[in-house]
C-alpha cells in the first residue's frame, strides 16, 4: 500500500469518527433540552411518566447505534476511494 492510500484511509476513518461523535453529542443535547422542557411543563406529578416515555426512544437509539463506529471504519477501510 502506498503512503497516500494509508493517509486517505486515516482521513476517512477520522471523518467518520468525527461525524459519529457530533451526531451523538447533538442527540444528547436535544434529549437534554426536551427532557428539561417536558419536566418543567409536567411538574413533579408527571416526572415518572416522563422518564418512562423518554427512556424507550433512548434505548432504541442506543441499540440502533451499536456497531455504527465499527461499520463506518470497516466501510472506510474496505473502500477508501468511496
Amino acid at each position: 500500500m502506498s503512503d497516500s492510500s494509508i493517509q486517505h484511509q486515516a482521513e476517512g476513518a477520522r471523518d467518520a469518527f468525527v461525524t459519529m461523535l457530533v451526531v451523538h453529542f447533538l442527540m444528547g443535547f436535544i434529549g437534554f433540552v426536551t427532557s428539561t422542557m417536558a419536566a418543567r411543563l409536567l411538574g413533579p406529578a408527571g416526572r415518572g411518566e416522563l422518564t418512562a416515555v423518554q427512556q424507550i426512544p433512548v434505548l432504541v437509539g442506543i441499540l440502533a447505534g451499536l456497531g455504527m463506529g465499527e461499520a463506518a471504519l470497516f466501510f472506510t477501510a474496505k473502500q477508501p476511494r468511496a
